[in-house]
């Protein structure tokens, strides 16, 4: 083989390496937080024809929840406080919640270092990688990792998600009925989120806002149906 050939040869081989390293991103799951989850779950049953089903506790957080999926590799957690579980911030805004509103959402990552690696890159700084995990009914345990951003005007951002090779996807095995037609976030600082969705690859709008805040749409049987501002 010729030199040049050998050239184009690595130059491919590296570009299909590289091309294949490079995190692949999806909104993993809309977190729709209520004080009181039977409260919560009968609300969004209501309003969708599609009752979420339990998915467990989490340990050490204080919280627990039921799940549906919204299609394509995305589910809506409806998620409330334990009864007598940990005082924190988190959970006592979980606890002022009447009905479910939407309070966060989390992006998929099929390679969360390489997220971090990226996210750097481009100017955004992120915490350590975390493990997490979730007790289910049948009392095994569903295991995954997270990845936060850390810094100013970055409300409403999402964090990150990698699930354990191998563990059944809740998208996968939740209550169907109901698809994601689109997430919207709010922003005080719109540009900045924007970028971040942009370097993702995310179609996920930002409008400008006095406060954070999220708009989830969904596609369900009784028509689209939406939680948020």
């Amino acid at each position: 083989m010729r030199p040049a050939a050998i050239l184009l040869a690595l130059t491919i081989a590296t570009s299909s390496a590289a091309a294949e390293k490079k995190p692949l991103h999806v909104v993993d799951h809309v977190g729709l937080g209520c004080a009181d989850l039977d409260r919560g779950v009968a609300v969004v049953e209501e309003r969708t024809s599609v009752r979420a089903e339990t998915g467990g506790v989490h340990p050490g957080r204080g919280t627990h929840n039921a799940l549906m999926t919204l299609g394509h590799g995305t589910y809506l957690e409806i998620i409330a406080p334990v009864a007598g579980g940990a005082a924190t911030p988190d959970n006592a805004e979980l606890a002022a919640l009447a009905t479910p509103k939407p309070v966060f959402f989390a992006v998929g990552s099929t390679d969360l270092a390489a997220t971090a690696a990226l996210l750097k890159a481009a100017g955004f700084a992120t915490s350590e990688i975390r493990a997490g995990s979730r007790k289910k009914p049948d009392g095994s345990v569903l295991e995954w990792r997270t990845l936060r951003l850390e810094g100013k005007d970055l409300g409403a951002a999402p964090f990150f998600i990698e699930w354990t090779k191998g563990a059944a996807h809740p998208s996968a095995t939740s209550p169907k009925g109901c698809t994601l037609a689109k997430l919207e976030v709010e922003s005080e600082s719109p540009e900045r989120l924007s970028r971040l969705f942009e370097v993702l690859g995310l179609d996920v709008p930002v409008r400008k806002a006095a406060a954070p805040g999220l708009r989830v749409r969904m596609l369900c049987p009784k028509g689209e149906v939406s939680f948020g501002p």
